[in-house]
């Protein structure tokens, strides 16, 4: 399914990928917009793994005996 979208940006994020700091990537915004949509979330999938498996090992730790600290 696609949607439509109006977004709004300031001119210095317009103009970066026009720019020095876009050389060689992608000139069409649509594109843009749309890979680093499925980075940010990549970058969220990720974060809640990473965050699982915090919340794993601090469930762990928590059951572990008092007299299995190490001091």
């Amino acid at each position: 399914m696609t949607v439509k979208a109006t977004l709004s940006f300031t001119d210095r994020h317009h103009q970066f990928p026009f720019g020095k700091g876009g050389a060689g990537r992608v000139r069409d915004p649509e594109r843009r917009s749309r890979g680093r949509s499925g980075e940010m979330m990549q970058d969220e999938q990720e974060r809640d793994v990473a965050l699982s498996a915090h919340a794993q090992e601090i469930r762990a730790r928590m059951e572990t005996l008092r007299e299995a600290f190490i001091d």
